[in-house]
């Protein structure tokens, strides 16, 4: 018996906003805070000031550099300051290409755009390779942006993925109850 996949509002489709993989820093008090700011809903140009005097002035180790060259870019992102976070995900990629939470922001980005979807999709397939404690996001992050590219099964397959990765995250509940399976006879489940 084939199945398809089908959304029960697609007229309704809204893509809703990206979320963000913060990166823990340990170390300097200013990349603390600059972390502790990324995990805050409310951002203010005052973090990203603070993100900036760390990266500049403060000895971080390669790792906690990389760490907020990413959690600046979501700050910046938040700011609708896209092309100067896009920069900081670049930046903390060059000095840690193994950062899944970077790939995860950037893809999330890429996102916002038809024509860069394809590199969504490439940048959370990274960060899914990667592995990590957000790995959730990224199939959540790539779900999104394989039903903007119109491959509702691969996106359905991916919200259920994120949901045996993390049982009960609402946000990916919330985007899978969006979708119906429906037989090649018509019948739903």
């Amino acid at each position: 018996m084939r199945r398809t996949i089908t959304l029960s509002l697609l007229a309704a489709l809204v893509v809703a906003p990206s979320v963000a993989a913060q990166t823990v820093v340990i170390g300097s008090s200013r990349a603390q805070a600059c972390y502790q700011s990324s995990l805050s809903p409310i951002t203010s140009h005052t973090a990203v000031t603070t993100c900036r005097a760390a990266l500049n002035e403060d000895a971080l180790p390669s790792r906690d550099r990389a760490a907020t060259h990413s959690n600046m870019g979501i700050l910046l992102a938040r700011l609708g300051r896209d092309s100067e976070a896009m920069a900081s995900y670049n930046s903390a990629l060059r000095i840690n290409p193994d950062l899944a939470e970077a790939y995860i922001n950037r893809g999330g980005l890429w996102l916002n755009s038809d024509e860069t979807l394809q590199r969504a999709i490439e940048d959370y397939e990274t960060a899914i390779r990667l592995g990590g404690s957000d790995v959730h996001i990224a199939h959540l992050g790539r779900a999104l942006a394989r039903e903007r590219a119109g491959d509702l099964e691969g996106a359905y397959s991916d919200l259920v993925t994120a949901l045996e990765i993390e049982p009960g995250w609402d946000r990916a509940e919330q985007e899978l109850a969006r979708y119906s399976v429906v037989s090649s006879n018509g019948a739903s489940s």
